[in-house]
């Protein structure tokens, strides 16, 4: 989905609503990892944080939800990168070579400008920094014409858990994390570091195929509203 074309004048700041109004259209539900996979079929692609968490990789792989995995299969070409060169070191261990030790913007990062790539994913990644327009305008000019599009994720500040929570008058949250986001402030990001959302989804974060009553329940509420899902995605492209 999309926001509707009637809110680009306030994701632009050309006019301004102490109330403005979005609204979402009820999309099938998905797992975060499905939508990802299905983005990167056949393409070029740069995948930062490759390693995810490396104490737990052996049994993502085991569950078939190491996120990097999935998308070398999906994807024509799957280029990896993180900062964790202990994590790198592994995955070439594993046999994934294709991954290099480096930040994103640092000096240490390989050419990657020198090719053309169709998107580079960064998962869960927006909600750790500092500063994520400076970040993402950062990212926009040094990657612009090399890469088509950037694919984000993060925790929906919307989700059922969230709401369950501030119910009960508590605060679950990752304690590097510093925002919380929506569909709006999400997409406002975005157009203030120059990239323009192509499409925006509600996900859940984990397999549909968990069993149990309460997991059953819970796919219900997020089948019928889609803005209780645990996690945001969004594709952007590079202007």
């Amino acid at each position: 989905m999309l926001l509707e074309p009637e809110l680009l004048p306030f994701l632009k700041g050309e006019r301004f609503s102490h109330a403005v109004r979005a609204s979402f259209l009820n999309t099938p539900l998905v797992d975060r990892i499905s939508w990802l996979e299905k983005k990167v079929a056949g393409k070029r692609v740069i995948h930062v944080g490759c390693v995810d968490h490396l104490p737990l990789i052996e049994q993502k792989r085991a569950q078939g939800q190491w996120l990097h995995a999935r998308l070398c299969a999906a994807a024509q070409r799957c280029t990896g990168i993180d900062i964790n060169a202990e994590g790198i070191r592994h995955l070439k261990s594993l046999g994934y070579q294709d991954v290099h030790a480096c930040s994103l913007l640092g000096n240490d990062v390989p050419d990657l400008s020198e090719e053309r790539w169709d998107t580079m994913v960064l998962g869960e990644m927006i909600e750790h920094t500092d500063d994520p327009v400076a970040f993402l305008t950062n990212l926009a000019e040094a990657y612009r014409g090399a890469v088509e599009s950037v694919i984000l994720t993060t925790p929906n500040a919307f989700s059922l858990q969230n709401m369950g929570n501030a119910v009960r008058g508590v605060e679950v949250i990752n304690s590097d994390h510093r925002y919380w986001f929506t569909p709006y402030t999400l997409a406002k990001v975005l157009q203030r570091a120059g990239l323009e959302p192509k499409e925006l989804d509600f996900v859940s974060s984990s397999s549909l195929h968990v069993g149990g009553l309460r997991s059953a329940l819970r796919r219900q509420l997020q089948v019928r509203c889609p803005a209780l899902r645990d996690t945001l995605v969004v594709e952007a492209r590079i202007a």
